[in-house]
């Protein structure tokens, strides 16, 4: 899946109209061009001046989660992949909103295709992690989800923090999630900027496991790919990337699984990856 737009130059003051399409890539092909197929959808196309921020496929790939609209105040919409049919739920802003590298409407199927993991934003009590039910009727966010984390709060936190990006395992029992942490002084004044890789309960939000809590290495750790129980993580982000000449703002990638992080091969030129 894919979201795709014409090339525009820059100074560029309205972003092109996005439309959905199939990419289908096929290394066996006999033939150069089956290799790699494009199909559009029937989705209707984002209209310009309209960003999408996030992209999620149910994992039955008959639906496709999409959150677009404005950049700061992204909205969320379910499409039917043969019909373009759309859902639009109202509510908070969806996606942690607005900062370096943030991973804007962060979502994650569980494997019951029933079942989304976002973030939302726009200040208590609605801001936090949600579980969506996207089947139950109606089109209130609040009213068709559950707040399973909330924006961190407390002496360890200020408003300066908030959740990066979250997953939520295949089997729906464990929310993955990265949490930007800013450390202050008197006066107000950031000092720091940490980050930690941890998961949660998906059903009582209880803290699990810190995988980590690190600098962040001119950009945000992401999490690529987990296995169905959460256990093995593929991540990038967590360590600095090596340096290409003055192109050094990838990073490097790697499985995470019992504490140990074992390296990918990987280039400071790939940002994002997908299984």
């Amino acid at each position: 899946m894919l979201a795709a737009q014409e090339l525009a130059q820059l100074p560029l003051t309205t972003p092109p109209a996005i439309r959905f399409c199939l990419l289908r890539v096929d290394p066996a092909a006999r033939v150069p061009d089956g290799r790699v197929r494009l199909t559009p959808l029937p989705i209707p196309e984002q209209p310009p001046g309209r960003a999408v921020c996030g992209l999620a496929l149910s994992p039955d790939a008959t639906r496709l989660a999409v959150t677009a609209g404005r950049l700061m105040t992204p909205a969320l919409h379910v499409f039917t992949m043969t019909t373009g049919d759309e859902r639009v739920w109202d509510g908070p802003t969806v996606g942690p909103g607005f900062g370096p590298g943030a991973a804007y409407g962060s979502l994650s199927w569980a494997a019951d295709g029933q079942t989304l993991a976002l973030i939302t934003s726009g200040g208590r009590p609605y801001s936090g992690v949600r579980l969506l039910d996207t089947v139950a009727p109606g089109s209130s966010l609040l009213d068709n989800s559950r707040l399973v984390l909330p924006t961190p709060t407390g002496p360890d936190y200020w408003s300066g923090n908030y959740w990066r990006q979250v997953m939520i395992s295949a089997d729906g029992q464990t929310i993955i999630a990265v949490l930007q942490i800013d450390a202050q002084r008197a006066g107000g004044r950031t000092t720091s900027v940490t980050q930690k890789l941890v998961t949660f309960s998906a059903s009582t939000g209880e803290l699990l496991r810190t995988l980590n809590h690190i600098p962040v290495h001119g950009g945000y750790q992401h999490v690529l790919w987990a296995s169905p129980s959460a256990q093995m993580l593929i991540v990038s982000g967590t360590q600095p990337g090596p340096t290409v000449g003055s192109f050094n703002l990838g990073h490097s990638a790697g499985t995470l699984s019992d504490g140990r992080f074992t390296p990918l091969p990987w280039s400071n030129r790939t940002f994002a990856a997908a299984w």
